[in-house]
């Protein structure tokens, strides 16, 4: 079990990056970073939020529709 909650100096980095895999049609690899950016308790709530959003984005780009609703939820 790894601890998902710890300052992370890198979160805007990493935002930048999944937001790129997703524009390059990564959605898969995208979903996982914006998960892991949205589940950080301790990053800060408009980018987890964006994060979130994000996430349900590249499931629904990857027609997981079902996943992607509960997601924006």
């Amino acid at each position: 079990f790894m601890a998902t909650t710890y300052e992370d100096p890198k979160a805007e980095e990493k935002l930048a990056r999944a937001e790129q895999l997703a524009t390059d049609g990564k959605y898969a690899e995208a979903q996982d970073l914006f998960k892991s950016l949205a589940d950080n308790k301790a990053n800060n709530t408009l980018l987890s939020e964006r994060a979130r959003f994000m996430q349900a984005e590249c499931r629904r780009l990857n027609r997981q529709y079902p996943e992607a609703v509960a997601t924006y939820n």
